[in-house]
């Protein structure tokens, strides 16, 4: 099962990789059409090694997305020991994308590239290591996420951080967690922004600031991060350490719900049917009970059938099946990530 991890080193690896076969694979490349790329690569020397390099400079064009095609680039490109394009062929293998799945083959590439200290690299090893399966090894994963991590390596920092809160593969630290994460946030990664959030909040590895967790929540926010949004809410909603604003709160439960956080569904149940912070309206409560019903968080109480019932008896018949049709549309237009959490919910933090 791909995990959150995983879908970080993507997004990383689309940003730092200088292999034509990966901006292939996302669908990014310089060329408009297939001649236009066959044209380029006429005018580099046959069998060099940089020729993805060269070609991916002007990045800013467009082809189709073409995974096998990436695949044959990539390869070509790794066998004269590129070590981008090395890690970007493990990335592919390890998914499928391309290629049939094999994890074999995924950790044989990471690793030719992870000996070459190519942090990218370093960094999927470690996270591969780390996922439940033959090759699962806590101290091998957390070495090698460690040596990305000293790298500077923003998610290696952020994922060794959970490593050392929950102690997988390291002597449980806390305060070394911070100081990761701190490392990570400091260079704009908005689940390491999140999770410091978190750790002042809570006082992991260190006092509690409700004024810091409030200024990394919204940093993380700002940024897309739904967890964040969710976070930053409950701060306005409770005035802790800003101003309590009810609208703002709103506001923000309703962009974390919108990515598919489930604990923003049952943080605007409430708002919406308890009264607390304004009229209720039983419509949009039953709405957003039935998401939560329909995508539990591990961080809501669980929503009884009483208090559901509840909710429908004020609703006509009509309302009551057009909400319920609307709440399954909206789950099936939706994904529902794990929620990223400073605490592993098993022997590993990849589950």
């Amino acid at each position: 099962m791909e995990s959150r991890f995983r879908s970080l080193a993507g997004t990383l690896r689309a940003r730092l990789s200088l292999s034509v076969g990966l901006l292939l694979f996302s669908g990014i490349l310089i060329a408009q059409d297939s001649a236009e790329l066959n044209s380029l690569l006429g005018h580099v020397p046959p069998g060099s090694p940089y020729d993805p390099v060269a070609i991916t400079r002007a990045f800013d064009l467009k082809v189709s997305r073409n995974p096998e095609n990436a695949v044959r680039l990539l390869q070509r490109a790794a066998n004269f020991g590129d070590p981008s394009a090395q890690t970007s062929l493990g990335y592919l293998y390890s998914i499928g994308e391309g290629v049939p799945k094999d994890d074999e083959q995924a950790v044989r590439w990471f690793q030719r590239a992870a000996v070459e200290h190519y942090a990218p690299a370093e960094y999927d090893l470690g996270v591969m290591l780390l996922q439940p399966g033959i090759h699962y090894d806590e101290t091998a994963g957390a070495h090698w996420l460690i040596q990305a991590a000293q790298r500077g390596l923003a998610p290696a920092q952020t994922n060794l951080a959970i490593l050392y809160v929950n102690g997988i593969g390291v002597a449980r630290d806390e305060f070394r967690a911070r100081r990761l994460l701190k490392q990570a946030a400091n260079q704009h990664f908005a689940p390491a922004e999140f999770l410091l959030g978190t750790a002042y909040e809570s006082g992991t590895g260190g006092k509690k600031d409700p004024g810091q967790a409030a200024r990394w929540y919204r940093k993380a926010a700002e940024q897309g991060c739904a967890e964040a949004q969710n976070n930053l809410a409950g701060l306005y909603r409770n005035g802790i350490s800003v101003t309590r604003n009810i609208d703002e709160a709103i506001k923000w439960y309703r962009l974390a719900a919108g990515q598919g956080e489930p604990t923003s569904y049952s943080n605007l149940m409430h708002i919406y049917a308890d009264g607390r912070d304004l009229a209720p309206n039983y419509s949009e409560a039953y709405l957003w009970a039935l998401l939560a019903l329909q995508n539990p968080s591990p961080y809501s109480k669980p929503i009884s059938d009483e208090f559901i019932n509840s909710l429908r008896n004020r609703l006509s018949a009509e309302d009551q099946t057009r909400i319920e049709i609307e709440a399954q549309n909206w789950t099936n237009q939706r994904t529902h990530p794990k929620p990223l959490s400073l605490q592993a919910t098993a022997n590993s933090p990849s589950k």
